[in-house]
């Protein structure tokens, strides 16, 4: 693969990211954990 094949390839992917971010809806999800007893039985 030449390295012009290579920057098109990354210039596709990018238009394609950026699309997707514009254009489709994204959602996070944050979950809390208690690592209390975790850390303790490391120790």
């Amino acid at each position: 693969m030449s390295g012009q094949e290579k920057v098109r390839i990354r210039r596709l992917i990018e238009r394609k990211m950026v699309d997707s971010w514009q254009t489709k809806p994204h959602f996070f999800v944050t979950v809390a954990v208690d690592m209390t007893d975790v850390i303790r039985f490391r120790k």
